[in-house]
């Protein structure tokens, strides 16, 4: 068994897919237990890129992956994910809410930056749309995921999902951040 310490770019800065199987439990983290713990460090650890430029190492937890055998004529690496299905999948949510409002709000380039690390460029897709996403989840949530990362499926079916409120709460801690400082700072910021 091989072990590496990675940083979010280093899990998903690649054209890849993590396959969560049918087996694992549906997508069950809370905004109490698990979301509102992680936003607190995603805070911190903005707040001291804001300070000093270097952020203090952060541990998320183990994740247990398996390489799938893939035809050789795909272009996307392929893991099963053995551990860690609900960490995989917070931190897309996490990540693609957070580039919907900085998109949104004119940051354009850490919008793009952030765009590649939820989604697999289009020539790698080999033309299923699925393969667009880095992580793929179980069966039971795939549709409310699908329509999270980008609204393609009639959203009122979907208002009761972990997922789809996750994603939210994240777009609006992320909102509520960005906020707090000055329309000074954030014209210069933009300008960055």
């Amino acid at each position: 068994m091989k072990t590496d310490l990675l940083v979010p770019q280093d899990l998903f800065g690649k054209q890849i897919q993590y396959e969560i199987p049918a087996f694992q439990r549906p997508y069950v983290w809370k905004q109490e237990k698990q979301w509102e713990p992680l936003w607190d460090d995603v805070e911190s650890l903005a707040q001291s890129v804001r300070e000093r430029s270097q952020p203090d190492p952060h541990f998320m937890g183990a994740i247990v992956l398996q390489q799938r055998q893939t035809p050789s004529r795909e272009r996307i690496q392929r893991r099963i994910v053995v551990d860690g299905q609900q960490r995989l999948t917070t931190l897309q949510l996490l990540i693609d809410a957070v580039q919907e409002i900085l998109n949104d709000q004119k940051y354009e380039t850490p919008a793009r930056t952030l765009a590649d690390l939820v989604e697999n460029a289009e020539p790698y897709r080999g033309g299923n749309p699925n393969n667009a996403f880095k992580v793929w989840p179980t069966i039971q949530d795939r549709d409310a995921f699908r329509y999270t990362m980008n609204s393609d499926l009639d959203g009122t079916k979907f208002k009761g999902s972990g997922i789809v409120q996750a994603h939210k709460y994240f777009k609006e801690q992320t909102e509520r951040w960005l906020d707090q400082f000055s329309s000074e700072t954030r014209e210069s910021d933009r300008a960055a």
